[in-house]
């Protein structure tokens, strides 16, 4: 019994084993068909050394955090000095009483201030997403380091399209 008639025959038996994501060769119910399922495995590991486009999507994840941080960055810098009288008002305290104009209160932050702040949250974002762009697509079976840039530049140019679409919309 060969090697491949054995992990057939065990997968038959554990469907656990068999459902697990194991790159092994398709199972020949004969002997014949053996050698043509050799030459459709070596012509699908040609096509393997492509990243796919969607296991890249996943480092688009710090770009969209990015922009969900920016766009609640003006509320955060706006309303955030007003949070603690507010709150002291609303639970009753006195509006003259001495300790609450002990706290410091932030006034509300300028529009270029907030803009500086969501526009590097937006570039930080993007840095980290071009990165793990690269890590990602290096980490792929049969990708080396110079065939990364490649594989992921796709996936950067939408990072890049989607980055300065964000900064239209929230800056």
């Amino acid at each position: 019994m060969s090697a491949v008639d054995r992990e057939c025959l065990s997968a038959a038996i554990d469907p656990v084993a068999a459902a697990m994501p194991v790159t092994r060769r398709p199972c020949s119910p004969s002997s014949s068909s053996s050698s043509s399922s050799s030459s459709s495995s070596s012509s699908s590991s040609s096509s393997s050394s492509s990243v796919p486009f969607l296991k890249l999507a996943y480092s688009m994840l710090p770009l969209v955090w990015a922009g969900n941080l920016a766009y609640y960055e003006q509320l955060l810098l706006t309303e955030l000095g007003l949070v603690v009288p507010r709150l002291a008002l609303s639970l009753g305290a006195d509006p003259n009483a001495a300790w609450l104009f002990v706290l410091p209160v932030m006034g509300p932050a300028a529009e270029p201030v907030v803009s500086a702040a969501q526009g590097v949250t937006l570039m930080v974002g993007l840095a980290a997403s071009w990165g793990l762009a690269g890590k990602v697509a290096s980490l792929q079976e049969g990708v080396g380091s110079a065939g990364a840039g490649r594989a992921a530049l796709p996936q950067r140019l939408l990072m890049l399209a989607v980055a300065a679409e964000l900064w239209w919309l929230i800056v």
